[in-house]
C-alpha cells in the first residue's frame, strides 16, 4: 500500500528495519509501552521515555515536539526542545541518542517541490524569459533569465517562504529553519537568533531579488510572507 505521509524505521525494536509506519492522524505520540500508557508508536528500549515525542499536523504541515524526554530527540542531528520543529521530507528523527531512528517521508511535499514552478512577470508583456523563476528541486533562481547567486541562508529563506507561498511564516519558524545549528548552543526552546539578524537576511534577499523583492512582505509582529 502506498502512503502519502509515513515513517520508515531505520532502527528501533520491535520494528524491523525499513518497516513503514503510516501517519494518518493529526497527532502521533512516540514512546515506550507501559501499563498506564500506550503510545501510537511504541518502542521497547528502556532509554526511550514512555511519552517521548509527538508528531503533529496542522495547516502549516508536520512538526515534532519533544515531550521532556530523559534522553532527548533530534531532527537531522539538531536537538528538539518543547517548541515545534518543522519536519521536511526525508528528515531523520533520532530518539534517545540513537536507540531508535526514523525517517520522515512526505509525498505531498516531494511532489510539490518537483512540480511547482512559478514565474512572476514584472508586467504582462508576454515576453519569454522575463520575471523571477524558482526551481526548488535544483535550488536555482533566475531573474529575467539570468541566474541569481544566493548564499546558503538566503536560499533557505527563499525556499521556506516559497514552500508556504501566500502564508505567513513566523519569526520562530524562520529561526528554527534557517539557524538550526544555534539550538545546540543554547538551553532555550528556539535558536538564539536576534530579530535584527532576520531583518538583515530579509533585506539582503529582497535586494538580490531586485524589483521582485517587494513580494517578500512583512507580517507585523509575526513574520514574513511570499505574496503572490
Amino acid at each position: 500500500m502506498k502512503y502519502e505521509v509515513y515513517l520508515v524505521v531505520e532502527k528501533g525494536a520491535p520494528f524491523q528495519s525499513d518497516e513503514v509506519i503510516a501517519l494518518t492522524g493529526s497527532e502521533v505520540v512516540i514512546g515506550r509501552n507501559s501499563h498506564q500508557h500506550r503510545p501510537d508508536i511504541a518502542f521497547t528500549s528502556l532509554h526511550i521515555s514512555r511519552q517521548h515525542a509527538v508528531i503533529r499536523k496542522d495547516q502549516h504541515g508536520y512538526s515534532i515536539v519533544d515531550l521532556a524526554s530523559m534522553h532527548g530527540t533530534e531532527v537531522n542531528g539538531v536537538p528538539v526542545r518543547q517548541t515545534p520543529v518543522p519536519l521536511r521530507d526525508r528528515a531523520r528523527i533520532i530518539l534517545a541518542k540513537g536507540e531508535a531512528v526514523l525517517q520522515f517521508h512526505n509525498i505531498f511535499e516531494r511532489e510539490l517541490e518537483h512540480t511547482k514552478e512559478f514565474v512572476f512577470p514584472p508586467d504582462w508583456t508576454g515576453q519569454a524569459g522575463e520575471g523571477l523563476t524558482i526551481h526548488p528541486e535544483r535550488r536555482e533562481v533566475y531573474l529575467d533569465g539570468q541566474p541569481v547567486r544566493l548564499s546558503g541562508k538566503d536560499m533557505e529563506l527563499l525556499l521556506l517562504l516559497y514552500q508556504r507561498v501566500n502564508q505567513a511564516v513566523s519569526f520562530d519558524e524562520i529561526k528554527a529553519h534557517i539557524w538550526p545549528e544555534r539550538l545546540a548552543d543554547t538551553s532555550g526552546q528556539i535558536p538564539d537568533v536576534g530579530y535584527n539578524e532576520i531583518t538583515v537576511l530579509v533585506y539582503r534577499l529582497r535586494k538580490k531579488l531586485g524589483r521582485h523583492g517587494e513580494r517578500i512582505v512583512t507580517v507585523p509582529r509575526y513574520g514574513y510572507m511570499l505574496d503572490l
